[in-house]
Order: C-alpha cells, then sequence, then structure tokens
C-alpha cells in the first residue's frame, strides 16, 4: 500500500519529495525496482495480449489454406503449385521455390516470401529482413503444427516477455536517472538548495515516475506522438519534477 501512495504522492506533491531526498537510497531503490515490475506487467499484458491475437487472426487466415511446407536440409519444399499465393487486405504470403518471385511486392504494407532457401520477411513499407534457412535441418509446416504453435505461443507469451522486459526497462530507466541527477547537480547549485548527491539520486528516481507513468498511458490509450516529441515531452516532465522536488528542499 505504501508503495502507491508514493506513487501518488510522486505525482501529485512537489513536498513529497522533501520527505524522500533524505531517506536511505535503498528505500529509493526499492520503490524503482517495484515500480518497474509494475509497468513491465502493464507493458507485457498489453504485448502478449497483441501478439496472442495476431498470432490468432494469422492461424484463422491461413490455417484452412496454408499447404504443408517442408525444409529439409535448409530446402523449401511444396505439395502446392506454384507460386502459391494468399492475399489478405495489405498483406501477401508467396511460396515460390521456383526463382519466379524474388521480392515482395511494394504494393503491400507486409508480407512474407518463402523461396527454395530463404524467406523474405516485409515488417513495413520501410523495412523488409532476409532470413537464411541452410541451418534447418528439418521442419514442417501445417494446419496441426500453426494450431500447437498457437497454443504454445498464448502459454509462454507473457511470462517471456515479462523476464525479457525487466532487464531493459531496469537498465533503461537506470542510465535516465543517472542522466538526470546530473541536471540535478545543476539545479541544486542554482537554487543554492545544498543537497548530497544522494538526496539529488533520490530525488532523480522518483521524480521519473510521472514521466514513465504518462508514456504508460498513452501508449496503453493508443496515442501516437512523434519519436522525437515523445522524447522531449518525456524530457521536460522530468525536469519539471526534478526541479520542483530539488526547489521544495531548500532552506528558507
Amino acid at each position: 500500500m505504501k508503495f502507491f501512495i508514493n506513487l501518488w504522492r510522486s505525482v501529485t506533491s512537489f513536498r513529497f519529495y522533501k520527505e524522500i531526498a533524505f531517506q536511505k537510497v535503498s528505500k529509493s531503490i526499492g520503490y524503482f525496482f517495484l515500480f518497474i515490475l509494475l509497468i513491465t506487467l502493464v507493458f507485457s499484458m498489453k504485448r502478449s495480449t497483441a501478439l496472442i491475437q495476431g498470432m490468432d487472426e494469422v492461424s484463422k487466415e491461413l490455417g484452412d489454406k496454408l499447404p504443408e511446407i517442408r525444409i529439409e536440409d535448409g530446402v523449401v519444399s511444396t505439395d502446392a503449385q506454384e507460386p502459391f499465393v494468399i492475399e489478405e487486405k495489405d498483406f501477401i504470403f508467396i511460396i515460390d521455390t521456383t526463382g519466379k518471385i524474388t521480392t515482395v511486392d511494394p504494393s503491400y504494407k507486409q508480407g512474407i516470401l518463402l523461396t527454395k532457401n530463404k524467406l523474405i520477411h516485409r515488417q513495413s513499407e520501410i523495412e523488409t529482413r532476409e532470413y537464411d534457412l541452410s541451418k534447418i535441418k528439418s521442419f514442417t509446416v501445417n494446419k496441426e503444427a500453426m494450431e500447437r504453435w498457437k497454443k504454445t505461443f498464448s502459454r509462454f507469451a507473457f511470462p517471456i516477455l515479462l523476464v525479457s522486459l525487466f532487464p531493459y526497462f531496469t537498465i533503461a530507466k537506470l542510465i535516465h536517472i543517472l542522466l538526470f541527477s546530473l541536471i540535478a547537480l545543476i539545479v541544486n547549485t542554482a537554487t543554492k538548495a545544498n543537497l548530497k548527491y544522494e538526496n539529488l539520486f533520490n530525488i532523480s528516481l522518483f521524480a521519473l515516475t510521472p514521466p514513465v507513468l504518462l508514456a504508460t498511458i498513452f501508449n496503453l490509450a493508443g496515442f501516437k506522438i512523434p519519436p522525437l516529441w515523445s522524447v522531449f515531452l518525456y524530457t521536460v516532465v522530468y525536469i519539471i519534477f526534478l526541479t520542483g522536488g530539488v526547489r521544495s528542499c531548500r532552506k528558507v
């Protein structure tokens, strides 16, 4: 309960920063890890849900239409007449081991081309990736296999995302805290707050809460902000709370 109270007060009260500035750094770090865990849980739930829904849609769209595909020693083969093509709105799936088709038609936003020894994935209008299949010894794709993968993916998507995102967010946000604590040093000097570095570190850590919460809310709500504007807004909000927190510690 205290964690959520601290979270709320770090967003709503500059005076709160005067209280936490002088607490043990270990307490602040404990709050930090709980906060990162909370954010990781939220993002993992959202992304795993979206991935599972996407997997389900692909399974429904391709499951009944997809022929059996075999890969033996890196070579693709199929019983379907080639080139085999499935088109769904802005997506296209192609199997062509004859070499007639070598790229995904750019009129499609996304697409997959399976050639004799490569998988070409058009991820977006500006990004296409190629994957060499030569290291695959034996692999079979059919409707039954897709159903098995969908069930396995649905079971493990959330824990895998949670385990992978937590260290990523932790390292990224620690770097932010260290960088912004340098700005806190400047504010400390300018306002004559006379705080020690550990006090500034505590403030920098809690001041991380408002911009991260704001970014999370925007993400969950589906607001699309250009990357540069997103970084600008994040930085401005962070500096506002960082400055307000340091100023609240001035001795009047």
